[in-house]
């Protein structure tokens, strides 16, 4: 018993570092977003976390709704986030939408398991990585958003091949040529380790959408 009772007391000091880790990482991913979105000049910033079910508060309350059934990762925001930062307008009229993903762990996506409720399948995070998914959707004057509301986002942001690692770039016309575009741009988080490597992180985001018709700058 006693022997049961020091290993739970030694995971539990494990816990307690993982939480107080977690924090920092989400204070410098916060602090990382808000100088993205400043630099890109867009102004806006809402979220939607991904990969699991928000946890709702009841009616008219700040109870939160808890059900045994519930996912663990219900309750780990930082772990699949999306940080809307706004929309702009270009020359020819056509109008970009912006979204960065935060992807603490692309260990999920990293192999072909389906199951998300079992970490110990996903790829270990020695293999895996840590990124940003710069998910921009370009809308034509005269088109149709489709960026209706964020869970639009959700079918790429779950994706196996968008999540992974190894993504590098990808433009989708989901209507056709000439209709809306979706640009979709994955940067490992090591290339944001301060202000300058950031900066170059975005040069080459820029350069991609100069590649593709969209011209921006960093202010």
């Amino acid at each position: 018993m006693d022997n049961k009772i020091e290993t739970l007391k030694d995971a539990l000091v494990e816990v307690r570092k993982a939480h107080r880790l977690v924090e920092s990482f989400q204070e410098r991913m916060l602090s990382l977003v808000n100088f993205i979105a400043t630099r890109l000049d867009f102004h806006q910033m809402e979220g939607v976390k991904h990969f699991s079910n928000p946890v709702y508060p009841y009616k008219g309350g700040d109870h939160l709704k808890v059900n045994p059934r519930n996912w663990a990762w219900d309750y780990l925001y930082p772990y699949l986030f999306e940080y809307y930062v706004g929309d702009a307008e270009l020359e020819d009229g056509s109008t970009i939408m912006l979204s960065i993903i935060q992807y603490a762990d692309t260990g999920y996506f990293d192999n072909d398991n389906e199951d998300r409720t079992q970490p110990s399948l996903f790829a270990p995070p020695e293999k895996a990585g840590s990124k940003l998914l710069f998910f921009m959707e370009r809308k034509p004057k005269g088109c149709k958003e489709l960026w209706s509301d964020y869970s639009y986002t959700a079918q790429y942001v779950l994706n196996k091949e968008y999540g992974s690692i190894s993504h590098k770039e990808t433009v989708l016309e989901p209507k056709g040529a000439g209709k809306n575009q979706l640009l979709l741009y994955s940067l490992p988080l090591e290339r944001f380790a301060d202000e300058k490597t950031s900066i170059s992180a975005l040069k080459d985001y820029l350069k991609f959408l100069e590649k593709n018709g969209i011209s921006r700058t960093i202010v």
